[in-house]
């Protein structure tokens, strides 16, 4: 069915807006008037031409496309710098998504989260064939009522030190680098480096994985060779090797170890005194140093099962919280365990009282 709806699409004649290519490309205020009359669910990628579309969605957003061969359906990608509807979405690097039906926008998403574009996509194209069926009210979004954080190439790198507690939501364009130990030692070097590199620092995650703490330094996608990942080995393996402590492993049978020590007499070992702590305090640093590992994630797949298991320890972080928090009536039980107990009032006390009184008087008088 998808090749028949091609087909016709092809006999279509001259059109301004290319129908046979899965996705259409509008960079003037003239090929978006025409794009907003198009019948159906328009997905528009809008981006700004310092930065570019997002390449990391498109896969799947062909994907979708194909799969689904719906002639509703179109996708698009509009040049903001160059159409006036789009100017408050210029100067922007973050993937945003419209939705466009009957020329008027209903949904708009802010990052490059496939999931969620493909359950907005296939929702929005029902809901748009109802309306076109007249069996569902169309409602639509106002140009106005998006709010857009401000975003500028110039002043973007001072949100690059921002650590965020789980991965960038535009996480496909980018590649990873895994830090756990004591990377803090080599991570201002290294930084340095990946900027040399050609390779400045995108956002930072401070997550959990495999119950360590872990840094994700994320960096724009390059083509994966052979050499960078040689190039990340031999400067991170150059930057431990710095920082690490100089432990000095000697071998050897105990008959060596007799023979080399016969005839010299040895001192006996002292415990390090306080006449001493720069001593004591190398030795502190060194106990608390963690083996620094790192891993570089540029694989597809790999990103997306890093992304999967962010979401499940993020998860299970949050149902442990949940269980280790008291209810509010374990509160009220544990608070009142720990009022001191009432006395009971003793009964007859004046009689009691008066009983010791007279048996004081009768043992003096004996």
């Amino acid at each position: 069915m998808a090749g028949a709806l091609l087909a016709r699409k092809m006999a279509a004649g001259k059109k301004r807006v290319d129908h046979v290519a899965w996705q259409i490309e509008v960079a003037t205020n003239e090929e978006w008037e025409e794009l907003t009359k198009l019948q159906g669910l328009v997905v528009v990628d809008v981006y700004s031409e310092w930065c570019g579309p997002c390449t990391a969605m498109a896969s799947h957003l062909k994907e979708i496309k194909l799969q689904l061969g719906d002639d509703f359906l179109h996708c698009a990608l509009a040049k903001a710098d160059c159409i006036g509807q789009l100017s408050k979405f210029r100067s922007r690097s973050e993937p945003t998504w419209l939705f466009l039906a009957g020329g008027e926008p209903v949904a708009l998403i802010r990052g490059a989260n496939a999931p969620l574009i493909r359950k907005t996509l296939l929702a929005e194209l029902q809901t748009e064939k109802e309306v076109l069926e007249g069996t569902r009210q169309r409602v639509s979004l106002s140009w106005d009522s998006f709010d857009l954080p401000n975003s500028n190439p110039e002043t973007e790198e001072t949100n690059q030190d921002v650590e965020l507690t789980t991965a960038p939501d535009n996480w496909l364009e980018l590649d990873g680098l895994t830090l756990k130990g004591s990377y803090r030692l080599i991570l201002d070097k290294l930084v340095e480096a990946l900027t040399e590199k050609n390779l400045p620092i995108a956002a930072r995650s401070a997550v959990s994985l495999d119950k360590k703490d872990c840094l994700i330094l994320w960096f724009p996608s390059t083509v994966e060779d052979e050499s960078l990942a040689e190039w990340f080995d031999h400067t991170i393996k150059s930057l431990i090797a710095e920082v690490e402590p100089k432990t000095v492993h000697e071998e050897g049978t105990e008959d060596e170890l007799t023979e080399n020590t016969e005839g010299l007499e040895l001192e006996e070992k002292t415990e390090p005194t306080d006449e001493n702590p720069s001593s004591a305090e190398a030795n502190a640093e060194e106990s608390e140093y963690q083996p620094i590992e790192f891993h570089l994630i540029a694989d597809p797949d790999e990103k997306e099962a890093l992304i999967k298991q962010l979401e499940k320890e993020s998860t299970e972080d949050g149902e442990n919280a949940e269980n280790e928090t008291p209810t509010v009536e374990e509160v009220a039980e544990e608070a009142e365990e720990k009022q001191p107990e009432e006395e009971e009032p003793i009964e007859n006390l004046d009689k009691i009282v008066e009983e010791e009184l007279v048996k004081d008087v009768t043992e003096s008088a004996e």
